[in-house]
């Protein structure tokens, strides 16, 4: 039974990815399947499958005596801790059956999450919540009178991380959806907020004239992890130590 998840939230470009190279090899991973109708968006979206999948578990679980509970968007299967939730019209899977280890990461659509977290059998499979939210503006998501602050940040970094004007226009429409649920995660579930966050993706990208890229990174890594254990020592149980990361020898961000 999972002790604590690790849930990292917050804009687009803001470097939400990165932190994936901090954890140690132990930490579970714990996947979504995305239930598209059109097929998976390119061939890294090895976690696609047809929205018939879900009619077909629907069935399955019922014959196997599985009753479904429906809050909202959520349709829940307690038995077997089976879970499907829409996004944007689109379905998504989660599986939290049989899940052996003591530390996960979960990486979800934030907006869903405050609904999950109210149902309990959800709450105490994934047992304590370590949630960050990565904030690149100065004020804080629980005091912002609007979004504009953290749309432009986000513009900026999606614009310096290369992102297609399409993908820019995305992630910058969605701070309206998202950015009201990281204020319900930080003020009803104890998330973490870090202000003005200086670490986006794009930065891993640049090193400082007469540095390698791997050297870099590999400090700009421990510095994030430094930051984030500062804030939230428990953190510390995800990731691997400075001396680990130390012993980088590649670029990871590319």
């Amino acid at each position: 039974m999972l002790e604590r998840t690790l849930i990292v939230v917050g804009p687009g470009g803001v470097g939400k990815s990165p932190l994936d190279f901090l954890l140690k090899p132990d930490i579970i991973k714990i996947d979504l399947y995305r239930l598209r109708s059109d097929g998976p968006r390119d061939a890294n979206d090895f976690l696609y499958s047809h929205p018939k999948l879900r009619d077909e578990f629907r069935l399955i679980l019922t014959e196997l005596g599985d009753t479904v509970r429906r809050i909202d968007t959520i349709e829940w299967y307690p038995k077997s801790k089976t879970l499907f939730f829409e996004v944007r019209k689109e379905w998504q899977l989660l599986l939290l059956m049989g899940i052996k280890g003591r530390f996960a990461k979960l990486e979800i659509y934030a907006p869903v999450l405050p609904l999950l977290l109210s149902v309990s059998d959800i709450r105490n499979a994934l047992g304590k919540m370590e949630i960050i939210v990565l904030n690149p503006a100065s004020e804080s998501i629980t005091k912002m009178p609007n979004w504009k602050d953290l749309e432009n940040q986000t513009q900026h970094n999606c614009e310096e991380r290369g992102d297609s004007l399409a993908s820019i226009q995305k992630r910058v429409a969605s701070i309206s959806d998202e950015a009201p649920a990281w204020k319900n995660l930080i003020l009803a579930n104890d998330a973490t907020e870090y202000l003005n966050w200086q670490y986006p993706e794009y930065g891993y990208k640049r090193p400082d004239s007469g540095a390698s890229v791997v050297e870099h990174q590999k400090n700009l890594l421990i510095k994030v992890r430094n930051c984030l254990v500062e804030k939230n020592p428990h953190l510390a149980l995800f990731f691997k130590a400075e001396r680990e990361l130390d012993q980088l020898s590649a670029p990871f961000v590319k």
